[in-house]
């Protein structure tokens, strides 16, 4: 956090969308604002993926409890 001003020019003073950036517009985005989009994204889609495992694992371990009790 040391290298971070935190003065307001842009996302936690690093300038990304700072002065004369919009979210709107996206043809005056730099590297910065696209590789905050691309680890928004990443982080999103990560999100999916481990909950569809854990409710396939889930169900996994459900069938096979109610096997054995059945048995």
């Amino acid at each position: 956090m040391n290298g971070l001003s935190m003065d307001g020019s842009g996302l936690f003073g690093t300038g990304i969308f700072g002065t004369g950036v919009t979210l709107t517009d996206v043809s005056s985005w730099g590297a910065g604002e696209i590789g905050v989009l691309a680890l928004g994204l990443f982080a999103v889609a990560s999100m999916f993926s481990s909950t569809k495992r854990a409710a396939v694992g889930t169900a996994k371990a459900y069938r096979q409890v109610r096997r054995r009790i059945a048995a």
